[in-house]
């Protein structure tokens, strides 16, 4: 193996359906505020903190050859874009499934 492309077609054909990348979907946000005593130079002080909770779904996957098959999908892209071998171009995204995958995969609970 010489290429990422030859690790996902590798990864692909091996682990195939197996589940290879994961997230969970956030299904609510709660806000709470609550009171909180702090000691501030020797004195308890009580002071309101707002805390921020999560709801989340369980763990869903795309698998090896989802994986591979988007690779694929944004490599065409770049191509359309008339980005070829040897060009430079730099990308400052968040990490996380939804880059580079660009909502390629299904998140709908239902």
């Amino acid at each position: 193996m010489n290429t990422i492309a030859d690790i996902l077609q590798y990864a692909a054909r091996v682990h195939g359906d197996k589940p290879a990348m994961g997230w969970r979907d956030v299904l609510e946000v709660v806000e709470e505020e609550k009171e909180v005593i702090k000691t501030i130079d020797g004195k308890e002080t009580k002071t309101m903190k707002k805390w921020k909770y999560f709801r989340l779904s369980g763990y869903k996957y795309i698998n090896y050859i989802e994986v591979r098959n988007n690779a694929i999908d944004i490599a065409k892209g770049l191509l359309e874009l008339g980005i070829n071998r040897g060009d430079i171009f730099n990308v400052y995204a968040a990490t996380g499934l939804e880059f580079p995958y660009f909502g390629l995969h299904n998140t709908d609970p239902t």
